[in-house]
């Protein structure tokens, strides 16, 4: 595992300096991107990790690791592509470190990025401090923004502006209007409103 990570390093440094001095491969890279999930994850997704024990067993010297997804996790996001692709509902029964909140944060993110307008997704919690609190790791719009701002700013919406268009529980596409909203079970939750999906986490 520790050799694929340096090889995926590797990968994306290479992508990335082309991208930075070559306009047409970085839209030849963008093109890819909105047509393959699992190719952009691969290539630009990062994801936190701030047990120590966990990210020094993967070789890594800092929380910060490459999103480098396994089998059943690529699974997992063609399974939930699907779901959302058809309109369709999904339970999920999942496990401790299998990656799934990061999983459905980074699949509701593609669809924001790269689909047109109408990819509206909803995400709640039990609690609203599990749905977005500051410097709260496990809260899932700190995942949402972590991916986002460690991905390149030519891969960023055009006109996107943090003070603009992130707020506390809605993070809006100028590009193309799609936003991510996000609210706390409640008895009225997901009422009043048209979504893509919605995630009901734990």
């Amino acid at each position: 595992r520790t050799s694929s990570i340096t090889i995926n390093y590797e990968q994306r440094a290479k992508a990335l300096q082309k991208a930075k001095e070559d306009g047409g491969f970085r839209s030849a890279i963008h093109s890819v991107c909105k047509g393959n999930i699992l190719f952009w994850i691969n290539h630009f997704c990062w994801i936190y990790e701030p047990r120590r024990e966990q990210y020094e067993s993967l070789g890594y010297k800092e929380p910060h690791l490459l999103f480098t997804t396994w089998d059943y996790q690529d699974e997992f996001i063609k399974w939930i592509c699907e779901r959302i692709d058809r309109g369709e509902d999904g339970l999920t029964e999942k496990s401790r470190d299998m990656g799934i909140s990061w999983i459905l944060c980074t699949v509701f993110l593609w669809y924001w990025l790269f689909g047109g307008s109408g990819n509206d997704f909803l995400i709640g919690s039990r609690k609203e401090e599990f749905v977005d609190k500051h410097g709260a790791a496990d809260a899932l719009f700190p995942k949402i923004r972590y991916l986002l701002y460690r991905l390149p700013h030519w891969m960023l919406p055009l006109g996107f502006a943090k003070k603009k268009h992130d707020f506390y529980m809605r993070l809006i596409n100028p590009e193309n209007g799609n936003y991510i909203k996000g609210e706390a079970n409640n008895k009225f939750f997901g009422t009043g409103g048209r979504y893509k999906a919605v995630l009901l986490d734990e």
